[in-house]
């Protein structure tokens, strides 16, 4: 099954930070999955790591997984031969939070890259 909220990630943009309104349609999100049977849900944007967390907490013993977990791993597991990318500015502040003490980040943002995706203009993304 596939849940859809498209707006979440206009609507973060426009409100600049996570806030409690957002975490609550996340909560409405896991609790509409869970209801359904569902043995796990997994979000599939990471700036909302926050949010995802308190889904997880809600219904623990359910796995509720962040779309980021594999990917960490592996950087943790290749050390510095593995660069992780990240496009969304909110990514940046949340995603390193998330990497284990002793992994070395670097964040860099490209500027407009998600701009010009949503535009469609594959060249400038």
């Amino acid at each position: 099954m596939n849940l859809l909220d498209d707006s979440l990630s206009a609507d973060l943009a426009r409100d600049g930070a996570l806030n409690q309104a957002m975490t609550e349609r996340f909560l409405k999100l896991g609790r509409y999955a869970a209801g359904t049977g569902s043995d796990a849900i997994l979000f599939t944007c990471s700036a909302f790591g926050p949010c995802i967390e308190a889904v997880a907490r809600a219904h623990a013993p359910m796995p509720v997984l962040k779309p980021n977990e594999a990917m960490i791993e592996e950087a943790v597991t290749k050390g510095r031969r593995n660069r992780p990318a990240v496009v969304v500015p909110p990514t940046l502040a949340s995603m390193p939070r998330e990497f284990p003490p002793g992994i070395e980040i670097v964040p860099k943002l490209a500027e407009g890259a998600l701009a010009a995706l949503d535009r469609g203009d594959r060249a400038d993304s």
